[in-house]
């Protein structure tokens, strides 16, 4: 890690560097040092993900926070990005010149001005946008084996298939009547062993965190019994 934060200083570098050539009036200056901040910040972001500083503790309450979960996600692509426009600067800087004899010196600032605005507006468009939970999906089946021992049921979804356990004891399931009861196990899911009740259960897809241990879970919020 500590490698890591040494090559962090050469992008960094670039954009000190970057800058200088933005003053001078160097329009391939502007993709350049664009293109080192951008590796820059993945690479910034690869490191605290690494040591564990950079991780989404709860649910996002705005989509600024979820797009900072997902941020580690788009390093790979971002660093890309980065290096291409590095590329870019370099074919331009050794391209053909332009034949303008008298280039505006103002406009390379104007455009990174214009872009950092951009960007800071954007994010407080973001911070101010509330954030997209992932809608349950209600699937209907039949429970066909339950074992209280070890608080799972098997379930099968309708059309067949290979039976999944799920755990007895769930946030909330709503008995024949439709009432709704927070917590403790479906009242049509007593007994031991082989069953037939139909259920239906609203299930919600998790992205698991391998670095953490765990994979992609799909979890029970609800179980409604149908009969």
């Amino acid at each position: 890690m500590v490698v890591g934060a040494l090559l962090l200083v050469i992008p960094l570098v670039g954009v000190w560097l970057g800058i200088g050539r933005i003053r001078a009036g160097q329009r391939a200056a502007v993709l350049f040092t664009v293109g080192c901040a951008v590796f820059a910040v993945s690479w910034l972001v690869f490191l605290l993900t690494r040591l564990g500083v950079w991780r989404s503790t709860g649910a996002p309450e705005n989509l600024l926070a979820q797009f900072a979960g997902f941020l580690p996600d788009l390093v790979p692509a971002t660093a890309v990005i980065g290096v291409g426009l590095i590329v870019l600067a370099h074919l331009a800087a050794t391209g053909r010149p332009a034949a303008r004899p008298d280039p505006d010196r103002r406009r390379p600032w104007l455009v990174a001005g214009t872009a950092g605005l951009v960007v800071v507006a954007m994010g407080f468009v973001a911070a101010a946008m509330p954030a997209r939970v992932p809608d349950p999906t209600l699937v209907s089946g039949v429970a066909v084996r339950v074992d209280h021992g070890r608080g799972v049921f098997a379930f099968a979804r309708d059309g067949g298939g290979v039976a999944v356990e799920y755990p007895l004891d769930n946030p909330m399931w709503v008995d024949r009547t439709g009432q709704k009861h927070v917590g403790g196990r479906p009242e049509c899911l007593t007994g031991d062993g082989a069953v037939s009740r139909a259920v239906e259960l609203a299930l919600v897809d998790v992205r698991g965190v391998p670095g953490s241990g765990f994979g992609n879970l799909r979890l029970v919020l609800s179980v409604r019994c149908l009969g």
